[in-house]
């Protein structure tokens, strides 16, 4: 993905020209190669489009006062672009995302924003090591106390990427949950059962709200 500027002789150009999607991602035009789907008509993908589908239905239906909430509670989180620059979401953009947290982990959709904070966050997570093939054990500490109504959701890498290599956002596959009781966790679900591969976690409180990734290189023995 390139930065770019006047995309098109315009301000703003956005869709496929071409072969090549112009955007806007965190407050950045950008261009990319467009790369079809891979798994277009997969259950995941398909669930996943269904939930964009309902929620961005879900929020034409708010109130004013309920999207002026979600406008507060977007300027509250803010976030960093690939430059450095803030950025802040749009109150649609939060409305959505933390929602859709909350239908993965299949719990009620909110239509005004938590008025809380993530109390607990991950603070280390380690590689204890595979257990059998496409799944793994791993240790993780807390910064703060954990609530067992809250998650922790995992990610994995595709295999082929090495402990060199920064993983980007599309390189990474969510593979499982669990509600944070305890340490030490099994991960499921790892994609194509490799013999290495990154793995991430980040907490997540009962309301849906995200804290940082964690990550660590898992290699089997």
């Amino acid at each position: 993905m390139s930065l770019v500027i006047n995309p098109l002789n315009s301000d703003d150009a956005r869709g496929k020209f071409g072969q090549i999607v112009y955007d806007r991602w965190k407050n950045l035009r950008t261009a990319r190669q467009y790369k079809p789907p891979t798994q277009a008509n997969s259950a995941s993908q398909i669930i996943i489009r269904a939930n964009l589908t309902t929620l961005s239905q879900a929020f034409n239906q708010l109130t004013d006062t309920q999207r002026g909430l979600w406008r507060w509670y977007a300027l509250q989180n803010r976030g960093y672009n690939s430059i450095g620059k803030i950025f802040y979401p749009s109150n649609q953009n939060a409305f959505i995302s933390l929602n859709m947290h909350r239908l993965l982990f299949e719990l009620s959709q909110l239509d005004e924003p938590p008025i809380t904070r993530p109390r607990c966050f991950i603070q280390i997570l380690s590689d204890l090591s595979f257990t059998y093939p496409g799944e793994i054990a791993v240790h993780i500490e807390y910064l703060g106390t954990p609530d067992p109504n809250d998650y922790i959701e995992f990610y994995a890498t595709y295999p082929g990427i090495t402990p060199t290599h920064t993983p980007q956002s599309g390189e990474w596959k969510r593979c499982d949950h669990a509600h944070p009781i305890g340490n030490d966790f099994i991960i499921e679900n790892i994609p194509l059962q490799p013999r290495s591969t990154w793995i991430q976690a980040r907490y997540l409180d009962q309301f849906g709200q995200t804290t940082l990734f964690r990550k660590v290189y898992c290699t089997l023995s």
